[in-house]
């Protein structure tokens, strides 16, 4: 156990000796940092979806849901559903992604206004993360409604959703593009340090 511990700890020192030597404050974030964790987040909501939907599939396929939904209530009206709900459905997706996709753009041009780099980015990081968000709660409803009414292709909502957050992957191209701040000279290193982001 103590050795478990010190090798804790003795990690934990490293990290900050490496920190002090970069003259990075701990606290502080770098570009790098920034949009090293802004990736992982939104690769982390991808992979979810695609876990998601693998489960259901899994979970469908297995002995337990095979003979369809247990409750004769459901049934009968998840029966009704085959083309209808699915359409609706995917129609319900797309327009919440159309939405999505405006809201975001107006997040974006609030966050153009910021009078620090680093609001501006805590803004775009704050527009990312609630557009990723929604998109997840669609592939989220797929996936449930996948589950109950056992009509496979409910599941391709979710893979047009995971298609849109590989879309949306941010990048520092785009980031700084949509801010406008492409040009600033400010952002040439990618090593600077912009502040406290959170």
């Amino acid at each position: 156990m103590y050795d478990k511990v010190s090798r804790e700890a003795t990690g934990n020192l490293r990290y900050l000796d490496t920190m002090s030597r970069r003259n990075v404050p701990v606290g502080e974030q770098t570009f790098v940092g920034y949009f090293r964790s802004l990736t992982r987040l939104h690769g982390i909501l991808t992979a979810g979806q695609v876990l998601y939907g693998g489960m259901a599939l899994l979970a469908r396929h297995s002995s337990g849901f095979s003979n369809g939904p247990k409750n004769a209530r459901w049934a009968t009206a998840s029966a009704g559903m085959d083309d209808t709900g699915f359409y609706a459905g995917l129609v319900l997706a797309l327009v919440v992604l159309v939405t999505v996709h405006y809201v975001f753009r107006g997040r974006i041009a609030a966050a153009r206004e910021k009078k620090t780099i680093a609001e501006a980015l805590a803004a775009y990081r704050q527009a990312v993360v609630f557009r990723d968000t929604i998109g997840n709660a669609i592939g989220l409803f797929a996936t449930v409604a996948y589950l109950l009414t056992g009509h496979a292709r409910f599941v391709s909502i979710t893979g047009l959703v995971v298609v849109v957050f590989l879309v949306w992957w941010p990048t520092r191209e785009k980031c700084l593009l949509l801010l406008g701040l492409e040009e600033d000279p400010r952002v040439a290193d990618p090593n600077a340090v912009i502040g406290n982001v959170g």
